[in-house]
């Protein structure tokens, strides 16, 4: 409790400056604390005052009441009301008594109650107006006199006008000895008045500083998203306050008075720079900068802080939380960023589709062409021919639509995840049906698995993609009349899909960019395609909780390789 009285927020270093001795005392009279005036004051040495009886120093005696004469329980009671002020003696260590004001205020520290009495040495004054207040005291003596002379005066007056000798010298003796009592009686006057004058104009400063001190407290205690710190030139924590302070679950208690290398929940490396900035800021520099402390954002500003003398003695550290500015900027940054990609995707995609549309378009207006005129009878099988050509570039048109559709809902994180329970066997099947015709001439497309049933828990759109894009890149990346498989393995940790060619294979040198979008390995450049298709079946196998990956070796093919855990 000692300590938290005199450490309260900015009044530590008031309460060692003061001039005026303080003292801290409980409800039972017994001294809790005393500021470095105090014990000058009194003549104790530091400490010797604490746990002391208040009647030791102060033992409860009017000036207007010789000293022998005790004052009684309900006259203690009354001079120890708050807010009066009150003429006493104060008693010093060697026994000597010398008078003083003394002024009480009541406060609640830590629930309990205590008195704040601020004591005023005022023996200077007390020698200043004594001898006004002696002269005060022998005007009834004097007043007495001068009736008395001036019955003389009259007599001697009558006595001398009887002789008929002249008066003038009694009578300017007389007026002098007045004249004389009148300006006594002006300057003791005038010094009340001065002396009332320091009194209001004392009091005034002492409410004005009060009220200086509880509006201080109430600010830095409710600095709203941040905290306030002041450190001295030895790096101690002098005074700590503010919302944040709170908020991140800490209390003033595990900081105050503490030295900047005792607080363990700052890394030495935050340390050194805390030691640095307050050396900077001792030497004038007024800093301002943004640090990161628990995942949250702050502005920093310091200023060194000047004692009465304009020296600087303390730095003041003001950090203010900003993650939630930080992280409208980061927002904004990443709308800009996609905004730019956005445009990139567009300017691609009118570039690509330029250029990968021309082909199947032209394609189909040309089979188009021949059918209408292989219109006669026993052309059935060219027209067949025709048909299946205008079929298969339809469906390179609509992989190539749907890559850009996908990676647009990608971009946008809209690809929703439907999961459903499917055999994964009969899945298979039938998307080997169906991308069949497809294939180049002498190509063959087989299916190999473990299991005649394999139940999975996937999006069945979502892997329809996947496996379309990897077998159509089987079939363009592999020559005629090879073999392109797909294997489906079942097992206890899970399930694999590998699809295998013996295609032109990947450099090695550009496989670490492969699931790149608009990656195109150098051997493939001659061939149609976006760079798109695994660039999406990597995205999409994560998005069904599976992982993608591949071997490939140029010249002899590739396997691709798609693994889901069990559900």
């Amino acid at each position: 409790m000692n300590n938290s009285i005199a450490d309260i927020p900015v009044y530590r270093a008031i309460f060692e400056s003061s001039l005026e001795a303080i003292l801290i005392v409980d409800q039972d009279g017994f001294i809790l604390k005393a500021n470095p005036a105090c014990y000058k004051m009194f003549g104790y040495s530091t400490g010797e005052l604490i746990g002391k009886d208040l009647k030791e120093v102060i033992p409860q005696k009017i000036r207007a009441i010789p000293e022998e004469k005790k004052i009684s329980r309900t006259r203690n009671q009354e001079l120890l009301q708050p807010g009066k002020q009150m003429n006493l003696f104060g008693t010093k260590r060697n026994g000597a008594q010398f008078p003083i004001e003394m002024q009480l205020s009541l406060a609640v520290i830590e629930d309990k109650r205590v008195k704040i009495i601020f004591v005023k040495d005022i023996s200077k004054r007390e020698k200043q107006v004594r001898p006004y207040c002696e002269t005060v005291a022998n005007l009834p003596h004097l007043r007495s006199m001068t009736i008395e002379r001036n019955i003389v005066r009259r007599e001697l007056e009558n006595k001398y006008r009887i002789l008929g000798e002249p008066t003038n010298d009694l009578e300017k003796e007389v007026a002098e000895r007045t004249k004389a009592c009148q300006a006594i009686l002006q300057k003791l006057i005038d010094a009340n008045l001065a002396l009332e004058d320091q009194m209001l104009e004392t009091k005034e400063a002492e409410k004005k500083s009060l009220a200086s001190q509880a509006m201080f407290t109430a600010i830095s205690k409710n600095f709203p998203k941040g905290v306030i710190i002041v450190i001295n030139a030895n790096f101690d924590i002098v005074y700590i306050d503010g919302g944040e302070l709170y908020r991140l679950g800490f209390k003033k208690s595990q900081f105050d008075g503490l030295n900047i290398d005792d607080i363990n929940v700052f890394s030495k490396k935050r340390i050194a720079r805390i030691k640095e900035d307050v050396k900077r800021t001792l030497e004038g520099e007024h800093l301002s900068f943004e640090t990161r402390f628990m995942n949250k954002n702050y502005a920093v500003n310091s200023s060194p802080l000047l004692n009465g003398n304009n020296l600087i003695k303390w730095t003041l550290f003001v950090y203010n939380d900003i993650t939630k500015q930080k992280q409208a900027e980061a927002d904004i940054r990443m709308a800009l960023v996609q905004a730019q990609e956005l445009n990139k995707l567009k300017s691609r995609f009118i570039s690509m589709a330029s250029h990968e549309f021309r082909t199947p378009l032209s394609a189909i207006l040309s089979s188009a062409i021949l059918i209408e005129k292989q219109n006669g009878p026993g052309l059935e099988i060219k027209r067949e021919k025709y048909i299946r050509q205008i079929k298969s570039n339809v469906r390179k048109l609509v992989v190539i639509l749907n890559d850009f559709m996908s990676l647009g809902k990608l971009e946008e994180g809209k690809v929703p995840v439907k999961l459903q329970h499917f055999n994964l066997v009969a899945f298979s099947k039938d998307l080997l049906e169906e991308i069949g015709p497809t294939k180049k001439r002498g190509q063959t497309l087989s299916l190999k698995s473990n299991k005649e049933f394999i139940e999975v828990y996937l999006d069945p759109k979502l892997l329809q993609h996947i496996l379309i894009n990897l077998l159509s890149n089987a079939i363009k990346y592999s020559e005629v009349d090879q073999d392109i498989l797909i294997t489906l393995k079942s097992g206890k940790q899970g399930i694999c899909i590998e699809v295998r060619d013996k295609g032109i294979g990947i450099p090695i040198q550009e496989q670490a960019n492969l699931f790149e979008r608009f990656f195109r390995a150098e051997n493939s450049l001659n061939m149609q395609g976006t760079g798109l298709g695994l660039h999406i079946v990597k995205h999409y196998t994560e998005l069904l909780g599976g992982t993608v990956g591949f071997e490939s070796e140029e010249d002899k093919g590739s396997v691709f390789r798609i693994e889901f855990p069990l559900r």
